[in-house]
């Protein structure tokens, strides 16, 4: 029998980085790691969202990295053992609402890991069942003035997400 694939065989190593953190600084651990993401977290720990060297290279250097993040609105986090296809199946389950199209952090009892990025997910194959279905158009409603938009699979950017009032738009299908 095939041992199954796990989080941490496919997982791109990442550290905890403070929100209150100049993105200079920032950028400065993640040379330092020699690693690409880090994940931002408040100052409860709890993680707010995933960032880039590459993000951090364009950022203003005095800005705190809490005003580059957008905090995701249901954070999910997984285990470093988890198996692979559990994670796939509990995407393919969930897809159209709570996830969002997003990386996801991987820790270990509250320590980050590194993160599973959403295009390895993808990559792999579904053990059984239908392939992942993914909607033709998400649609986006402001928190604020309950404004909707809808936007093309195609055409949405997980790093430019639809904006209102100048916050995210939160996906509602």
């Amino acid at each position: 029998m095939e041992h199954p694939r796990l989080v941490k065989d496919v997982m791109v190593p990442a550290v905890r980085l403070d929100a209150k953190m100049r993105p200079v600084d920032a950028l400065q651990a993640l040379i330092q790691w020699n690693i690409e993401y880090g994940v931002v977290c408040d100052e409860a720990g709890k993680p707010s969202t995933i960032i880039s060297r590459e993000q951090l290279q364009v950022a203003e250097p005095n800005e705190s990295l809490q005003a580059l993040s957008t905090y995701f609105p249901y954070p999910v986090s997984i285990d470093p053992d988890d198996n692979l296809n559990s994670i796939v199946q509990m995407l393919a389950e969930d897809v159209t609402c709570q996830y969002e199209f997003t990386d996801l952090i991987v820790q270990k009892q509250g320590n980050i890991q590194g993160i599973l990025i959403y295009q390895t997910l993808m990559s792999l194959s579904r053990p059984r069942g239908d392939p992942l279905r993914v909607p033709p158009t998400m649609l986006f409603q402001c928190s604020i003035c309950l404004a909707k938009r809808s936007v093309e699979y195609k055409d949405y950017d997980r790093n430019n997400p639809p904006m209102c009032h100048g916050q995210i738009m939160h996906r509602i299908n």
